[in-house]
């Protein structure tokens, strides 16, 4: 069974302090942290995400570190560049939080001013094409560092992306070698509630995620939605391609199936929503506390499994063989 947590950026007191909360994840089974931008009430933000993620997984030997970042606004080449750098800084263990949602401080903070949630869709669909082109300009094998020549790339296998549509104009290739796992895993989120999950987000998730993580408040909502998302995937020919978790919770939290802290009787319920949804998994949001991470580390996950060695977080999901590059919407 997966079983992942995240962190959110904008409850972190004493960075050394979550470092070392973190680190007791590694010998867990815990497969991957996902950080992400949100903050906590008025509190804002202290870090970015990326940037964060690169500090925390030099203090990790296995364990993924995925970082939310925009997928709709700023340039998809800076994107690429800064998920792919955590790719190499991280030895391939790197996943990417799709992004497609705004605070209204970010929408401040750029000059474009969507007209609509379709404008939306079709831009960050547009955009995640981009970065998964630009991941893929590089052939495996085009890094070829030769100092006394000078040489350090094969020309015949970097390739240019050219780019295309209303919103963009890009060249290429990427100016960032080919990652140590091919690319970043993409992780999206999948609000759901008793009427169902947003068919433009679903569509958008199983064109794109390798791993997605629906969060609907109640085991019955959850059990829809997976049976949604599955069907989606199936009619894009990515059958099989798709790991699937809900979100559960120690705490009332809105879009968490809420259990027992009681280790015995969370691992019986996280189990039997797991078996009851055919999902994949569970993230477990815990209390956005070093000491939440401690329950999770010492308590929970070591009884719901052991903790898996792996060379990169895609074979670590068991994707490495099914996973693909480049996807386009058309």
């Amino acid at each position: 069974m997966i079983i992942t947590t995240r962190l959110e950026a904008g409850s972190y007191p004493d960075l050394d302090e979550w470092a070392a909360a973190v680190a007791q994840l590694d010998a867990a089974p815990i497969d991957a942290l996902v950080v992400t931008s949100t903050s906590t009430g008025a509190r804002p933000a202290r870090f970015e995400p990326t940037t964060l993620a690169a500090y925390l997984g030099q203090r990790v030997s296995s364990l993924g570190i995925v970082a939310e970042d925009t997928a709709l606004l700023g340039q998809p080449f800076h994107v690429a560049r800064r998920l792919a750098t955590l790719d190499h800084l991280t030895g391939g263990r790197a996943g990417w939080l799709l992004g497609t949602t705004s605070t209204a401080a970010e929408k401040d903070g750029y000059e474009f001013k969507s007209p609509s949630a379709e404008v939306d869709r079709v831009r960050a669909t547009e955009f995640t094409e981009i970065v998964l082109e630009l991941w893929d300009s590089w052939e495996s094998g085009a890094e070829r560092p030769d100092k006394r020549a000078g040489d350090f790339h094969d020309d015949a296998r970097v390739h240019a992306i050219d780019y295309r549509s209303t919103a963009y104009l890009v060249r290429g290739p990427l100016d960032v070698p080919r990652t140590p796992q091919g690319r970043p895993v993409l992780f999206a989120d999948l609000a759901a509630s008793a009427d169902g999950a947003d068919a433009a987000d679903l569509e958008y998730a199983a064109l794109f995620a390798d791993v997605v993580v629906v969060r609907a408040g109640t085991p019955d909502a959850a059990v829809s939605a997976i049976g949604a998302l599955r069907a989606s995937t199936v009619r894009r020919g990515r059958e099989g391609e798709v790991r699937m978790l809900v979100a559960v919770s120690d705490l009332e939290r809105p879009g968490c199936v809420t259990i027992s802290a009681e280790t015995a009787e969370a691992v019986s319920a996280a189990r039997s929503l797991v078996e009851e949804s055919g999902a994949d998994g569970i993230e477990v949001v815990a209390d956005g506390s070093p000491e939440g991470l401690d329950w999770l580390a010492e308590g929970l996950a070591p009884a719901l499994g052991e903790a898996r060695a792996s060379t990169t977080l895609m074979a670590r999901l068991g994707l490495d063989d099914v996973a693909r590059f480049g996807r386009r919407a058309a």
